[in-house]
């Protein structure tokens, strides 16, 4: 019994994942416990519900498809047995009447189909019922293909399969106001992530190398109500280029006014484009969420470096054009109709900066322009990049070019940086604030 409830609690898993803390629970139990059959089956749940996406647990927890229907083993044992008999006793598939028949009798005793040249057709009578008649064989012996066996069946009907589960922590579901802080943790290390009435999301991040650590803090902002079933589901949309280990999962309940935290390491294997996304869910009166993407992304992965102007010039000619150069004209992006945003010279080195390059003073000839260099990590060794950005102040323009040693790091660099660059300064503002922690420590 405790075996099929087991096996009971990982489709729960894959149905309720709001539950799956305390499924957890019971899996880690019976991991250790003493009847080898309860302890492998428990470890590989445990396993299975701790992957980093749900597409093999579903795969799993799928139904299994209809078994096509298979001739009777008590009647072929029945026919095997009296078919030697002097009176040719016959069992017919359907029943009591259908062995009254003397036609169906007779004819369940004629020989094979294709047997001495003959094969066995069914015609419709007069009155709807089926009389049968031996024909020759269409090709004219007592072999046959099989070809025309199949004559008059429809196979054109296409197989239905079960629909796709949706992914609720994928990009396609993201909470209406993810990207403010999203976008200023793409060149800050901590900060709010999110924040709303009910729930404070804030992280702090560290790098080294290829090596990224992700410590995410989710506050209860109510003073009353306590966050029941409390669940974090990551999704990884490249995962061959990016592998995510999920040191610990939040504690299931969180009460009011206190915090849950949750450790996430990332290892970059290769230039990766999309970061992951991650769904909080949590019951408080009603089942609640949020989704929310994550500020992984491959220039966290970088370090600044330090070139001369000689050094600089001579490799950026040494790397040259396309494929591993990437570059873009743009403008500040336009709210209303009308330019709300401003740019400035603090604002620009302020992201060049933030984007992890190492910028160079007095190698541009034009002082306006930012030149930086950098070492993109990742597991399979270090490739090395090169930045020139170009600000057109009275135009509210940008010409952002990028070249890097591997040709798939530049347009990932380069769409990024323009994402933060064209949402330009706040003009009632003067310039980005900065927002506070608010978590504790």
């Amino acid at each position: 019994t405790r075996a099929i409830l087991l096996s009971t609690y990982i489709k729960f898993v894959n149905l309720f994942p709001e539950i799956k803390p305390q499924l957890l629970h019971v899996f880690r139990a019976y991991s250790h416990t003493l009847d080898s059959e309860l302890q492998q089956r428990a470890f590989e749940y445990q396993s299975l519900a701790l992957l980093a996406t749900d597409d093999l647990l579903r795969t799993v927890c799928d139904e299994m498809p209809p078994f096509p229907e298979r001739t009777s083993a008590l009647l072929s044992r029945l026919h095997g047995r009296h078919a030697g008999n002097s009176d040719k006793r016959t069992w017919v598939v359907g029943g009591k009447t259908a062995n009254t028949d003397n036609q169906e009798v007779q004819l369940s005793q004629q020989p094979a189909p294709n047997v001495h040249g003959l094969k066995r057709s069914f015609t419709p009578t007069a009155n709807g019922t089926l009389s049968t008649e031996n024909k020759p064989s269409t090709n004219g012996n007592s072999k046959t293909n099989g070809i025309h066996d199949l004559e008059g069946l429809d196979l054109s009907t296409p197989t239905e399969t079960a629909p796709k589960p949706v992914n609720l922590a994928s990009a396609a579901h993201l909470s209406p106001g993810w990207e403010q802080g999203y976008r200023l943790l793409l060149r800050e290390t901590q900060g709010v992530l999110y924040e709303d009435s009910q729930i404070q999301v804030g992280l702090r991040s560290e790098y080294r190398g290829p090596v990224g650590c992700l410590i995410l803090y989710f506050h209860n902002r109510s003073t009353s109500a306590t966050m029941g079933s409390f669940t974090t589901t990551l999704d990884n949309p490249d995962p061959a280029k990016l592998k995510i280990d999920m040191k610990n999962l939040p504690d299931s309940n969180v009460p009011p006014s206190a915090q849950a935290q949750q450790t996430v390491m990332f290892n970059a294997v290769a230039a990766f484009e999309e970061a992951p996304t991650m769904r909080v869910s949590w019951l408080s009166g009603s089942l609640q969420a949020v989704t929310l993407k994550l500020p992984v992304v491959l220039h966290k992965f970088m370090d600044p470096a330090e070139l001369g102007a000689e050094d600089f010039f001579k490799r950026w000619r040494q790397i040259g054009g396309k494929p591993r150069e990437a570059q873009r004209v743009f403008g500040l992006v336009e709210e209303g109709g009308r330019r709300r945003r401003e740019m400035s010279r603090r604002f620009t080195n302020e992201v060049a900066e933030g984007f992890r390059w190492g910028v160079l003073k007095g190698v541009d000839s034009n002082e306006r322009n930012v030149v930086g260099a950098s070492v993109v990590h990742v597991a399979g060794g270090k490739m090395g990049a090169l930045v020139r950005l170009e600000p057109n102040y009275e135009n509210r323009m940008y010409r952002l070019t990028i070249r890097a040693t591997d040709e798939a790091v530049p347009p990932v660099l380069l769409k990024y940086m323009v994402e933060i660059l064209e949402q330009g300064v706040d003009s009632r503002d003067g310039d980005v604030p900065a927002m506070g922690m608010g978590m504790e420590e």
